[in-house]
């Protein structure tokens, strides 16, 4: 889907104009029985011989490297084409791990490569549903929410069960080739963040 026929609208809360998109939706069995399977192999092993990184303010371990699930995400190459955009490329991908009672993941938009986003539930203990523009999901294993990351707003309520709930996530996200995080480079992410946070630092953070 190309922009330039699409409506947009200055954001106030983030100083961007975005754009207004198709409605989220849930689409199932994103692998096959066998590749999910591989999937879930490749982050026990990063689990077992890796220190995970963890983001304090969001309660949440990650798997962010160069190539980890890289085969994983030129699979979905092909069905994210078909869902969002035929000239759309690969960004990057990261594993989430939700868990303790820091665990949150506020209202926002992304500021990364985030352009189209499949968000893959690879497992959780109990449910913690996502909302996208209001739109509320609840995906299974195997099972990922499609929507556009940096243009609609999504976030989760109150983490559920904190003593005992753990959420495993898998973000893929892809953009088009002409996207900053291909014509600049992806450490442009850090101007994207400073005017952010700039902005909010102005108004006040999303509420």
């Amino acid at each position: 889907m190309t922009t330039k026929n699409l409506d947009t609208y200055y954001d106030p809360l983030t100083n961007r104009t975005l754009f207004v998109r198709p409605k989220p939706f849930l689409l199932k069995n994103v692998f096959s029985d066998e590749d999910f399977l591989n999937i879930k192999n490749k982050i026990q092993f990063e689990k077992d011989n890796s220190i995970l990184q963890y983001a304090k303010f969001l309660g949440r371990f990650s798997i962010i490297k160069e190539n980890f699930l890289q085969d994983e995400h030129n699979i979905l190459l092909e069905k994210a084409r078909g869902i969002f955009s035929k000239d759309l490329l690969p960004t990057y991908c990261a594993y989430g791990l939700y868990k303790g009672f820091r665990a949150n993941l506020p209202k926002h938009v992304d500021d990364n490569g985030c352009t189209y986003t499949i968000d893959l539930c690879v497992s959780y203990k109990t449910r913690w549903p996502i909302f996208v523009e209001g739109q509320e999901f609840d995906p299974q294993e195997n099972e990922a929410v499609c929507y556009y990351g940096e243009d609609q707003y999504h976030w989760r309520n109150e983490f559920t069960d904190p003593s005992n709930n753990e959420v495993e996530m898998i973000f893929f996200h892809f953009a088009e080739p002409e996207h900053w995080y291909f014509t600049i480079g992806p450490n442009h992410k850090e101007e994207i963040v400073r005017l952010r946070i700039e902005h909010e630092n102005k108004i006040g953070k999303i509420k």
